[in-house]
């Protein structure tokens, strides 16, 4: 067996062929030296030729609309490219250039052509080779985009949600009320308000039963505001974990009565909560009693911008937790 005979004998859209087929495979092939840097063919080209990479690097890229070049693809020793442009009449999809000083066999489209006609039996091989070769990339590219968008949804729920709650953060609960605020309709501001919350001595609860259980505290209180906001079907509410024990609600078109309202309900929601937990397999559990402090504000009575809507919802807060705690307070009571 040639050496030719032996290299294509390794290439995969050579599979199954016997030595002379691989020989009279081999007579159609012109070898080419394809130094580093240059170009073997540009987008758009027509195409007039498959390759088979002997030696070296090609690489591939495309052009974007804003005219930056984008590498898309390497191929390596023993592939076969450059197919498609001559079994669907198309011309060249992306640029393919030497990143190394390389060598390739190329098969010009007439000679494909001829090979067809003279030899049928072994162009069903290539043929089927070529399909199989085509449906493993497109299985490989379509791996890499589900990849692809599984990392941009993971990476964008990241940047807007709470990993322990579920609920958003505070950054997006900023951008919201920024956002809404900033509108306007009719020339007026549209009624919004704010709820802010802190769970009650949640420090002790830390100190007592250790930081797993304060994490479930934050989880189970998570859960239950995101029930709570479920419950007033509006979509529009935005519920935050800030940070810590710090919790807050946007109501987007709701006055202070609303606030009140969802308010009180959070509060009385904690009150009734009680969260066990054992220090041990055979340990006596721990039952945990959750309160909260609330302080709620509103456009336009006590704010006129994202920045003091906050500002007038924890001073509400604060005289929440100055007043005994496990209470819901209004800016200016």
């Amino acid at each position: 067996m040639t050496d030719l005979q032996s290299f294509l004998g390794g290439v995969r859209a050579c599979e199954g062929m016997s030595g002379l087929e691989l020989a009279a495979f081999g007579a159609f092939l012109e070898q080419r030296k394809l130094p580093k840097g240059e170009i073997l063919f540009n987008e758009g080209d027509a195409g007039s030729a498959m390759f088979i990479l002997r030696t070296g690097l090609v690489g591939s890229y495309v052009i974007d609309q804003d005219g930056s070049r984008r590498e898309v693809y390497d191929f390596v020793q023993g592939q076969l490219f450059g197919e498609m442009a001559i079994a669907e009449g198309s011309v060249r999809s992306a640029t393919a250039w030497a990143k190394e000083d390389s060598t390739l066999f190329v098969l010009d489209a007439i000679d494909f052509y001829r090979l067809v006609w003279e030899h049928p039996g072994l162009a069903v091989k290539l043929l089927g080779n070529m399909a199989r070769h085509l449906a493993l990339w497109l299985d490989e590219a379509a791996g890499y985009l589900g990849d692809l968008a599984r990392w941009g949804e993971e990476a964008r729920r990241r940047a807007i949600l709470d990993e322990t709650t579920g609920l958003f953060n505070r950054r997006f609960l900023e951008e919201a009320l920024v956002s809404r605020i900033g509108r306007k309709s009719g020339g007026e501001v549209r009624p919004c308000s704010l709820v802010a919350l802190d769970l009650d001595r949640f420090r002790d609860i830390n100190a007592t039963h250790g930081t797993r259980a304060g994490d479930a505290v934050i989880a189970q209180t998570g859960a239950l505001i995101a029930h709570l906001v479920a419950e007033c079907g509006d979509e529009r509410i935005v519920a935050a974990r800030l940070a810590g024990d710090e919790f807050s609600v946007f109501l987007p078109d709701a006055d202070k009565e609303g606030a009140r309202l969802l308010a009180e309900r959070i509060r009385a929601g904690l009150e009734e909560l009680f969260i066990e937990f054992r220090a041990g397999s055979g340990a006596e559990p721990s039952r945990v009693r959750v309160t909260a402090s609330l302080g709620y504000a509103a456009i336009p009575e006590d704010a006129t911008s994202a920045e003091s809507l906050i500002e007038a919802a924890d001073r509400a807060l604060f005289l929440a937790k100055q007043n005994g705690r496990n209470r819901v307070i209004c800016q200016g009571e």
